[in-house]
């Protein structure tokens, strides 16, 4: 077992020579998994932590998120050891402020962006043909987008650009989805309908993923190129998870089609203090099992990006490249 999910409220977990522990008044008996063979912890629901268990989770680099409910404060997340070499972020920094490096970084991962919608919608072609003059019309217009990226003259165009090209983009996903899932466009703080919840929940969860890559590579998660650098906000994770978003936005839309996920599995509320949507206990059990067979793969994905980072940030390579269109 080398992913957990904790999503029974009341559990209390420990450590105990060398395995993780977890205990419920429920339970007959207590469930355990080695820490030398776990990758992650996510957290869901109200459970109590020993101590130990922290720093002992980090001594095994062992990724620890908590997905936290309205009212229960934000979602956190602990990732493990950093990269000991300060000169990687040094050489981050040197990009973050030299413009020209910094919109160089920045079109490339819009470029990346657009470049994956365009390919979500060509393979959704082969599943929706009934919707494949719209989804080819909506890429070709993304894909024209695209051309234009190096035509633009700073940052707020390309923002601009990768904008339209989500609109875009949006307008031909939602219309994957059946009628039944009421999803007519991403919204978010709260999601407002099963789709934008099950979007929601599997963003945050990527978030933490490539959170982990970042620091292990010794990056700075704060400083980014296509966001700015804003107060209390992971911008270079934020940037890389522009590039793997098409991942979960396929995933959410097979889980939805496959019938893995069901509309009967989410509630909804109109009462004050309540969230206009949840995901009930039984459809959070399925979207953690189907989640535990993907996110290795995010993983690899997201490490892979770091690399390619790190390595055009070698201190003496850092901003001579920065008309090089590579990503």
């Amino acid at each position: 077992m080398r992913h957990i999910v904790i999503d029974q409220q009341g559990v209390s977990l420990d450590v105990e020579q060398g395995r993780l522990v977890a205990r419920h008044a429920s339970w007959a008996k207590p469930r355990t998994a080695p820490l030398a063979q776990l990758e992650s912890v996510v957290i869901q629901t109200r459970t109590q932590l020993d101590s130990r268990l922290l720093s002992q989770l980090a001594a095994h680099d062992i990724r620890v998120q908590v997905i936290a409910g309205r009212g229960q404060g934000e979602s956190c997340y602990m990732v493990g050891s950093q990269h000991k070499d300060a000169r990687r972020r040094l050489a981050q920094y040197a990009v973050v402020t030299h413009p020209a490096a910094q919109y160089a970084w920045a079109k490339r991962l819009v470029r990346l962006r657009l470049r994956r919608q365009k390919l979500l919608l060509a393979s959704a072609v082969l599943i929706r043909g009934d919707r494949a003059a719209m989804l080819r019309y909506r890429s070709g217009m993304i894909g024209r987008l695209a051309a234009r990226l190096e035509r633009q003259p700073n940052l707020a165009a390309l923002r601009g650009s990768e904008g339209a090209a989500a609109a875009l983009y949006f307008g031909a996903y939602q219309q994957l989805f059946a009628p039944a899932w009421g999803f007519v466009g991403r919204n978010r703080r709260p999601p407002r309908d099963p789709v934008n919840v099950l979007l929601s929940l599997a963003y945050t969860l990527l978030h933490g993923i490539v959170a982990k890559a970042v620091q292990h590579g010794g990056l700075d998660p704060q400083l980014g190129v296509l966001h700015e650098v804003a107060y209390g906000r992971d911008s270079l994770v934020c940037d890389l998870m522009e590039v793997l978003r098409s991942d979960v936005e396929w995933w959410v839309w097979r889980l939805c089609a496959s019938e893995t996920m069901r509309v009967e599995d989410f509630s909804m509320s109109d009462a004050p203090n309540h969230l206009p949507c949840t995901l009930g206990k039984a459809g959070r059990a399925r979207f953690y099992q189907e989640f535990a067979a993907v996110q290795d793969a995010w993983m690899r994905d997201a490490v892979q990006m770091v690399r390619v980072l790190v390595r055009r940030l070698q201190p003496d390579v850092a901003l001579p490249w920065v008309d090089d269109d590579a990503p």
